[in-house]
């Protein structure tokens, strides 16, 4: 791989560096979001009891998609 290079993207700095088109890029994702174009995978629910391992496994990256916290009791 001759000639190939690797760079990382940091979030943050694109959000001091360009404000305004990271703000547009926002306002486009939520767009997508809202019109149901994209719907972002849930890869696990945990019920209220369960916070603790929610939040490790979301701290921990442990994941691939959303973390629901379901707060109220299932019916």
């Amino acid at each position: 791989m001759k000639g190939s290079l690797v760079t990382g993207y940091e979030i943050a700095d694109f959000e001091r560096r360009r404000p305004e088109e990271a703000a547009q890029n926002r306002d486009d994702l939520e767009a997508l979001l809202t019109s149901g174009k994209i719907v972002p995978p849930i890869q696990a629910r945990y019920p209220l009891e369960e916070a603790v391992q929610a939040m490790a496994a979301v701290a921990g990256r442990e994941k691939m998609g959303l973390t629901v916290l379901n707060v109220s009791p299932s019916r």
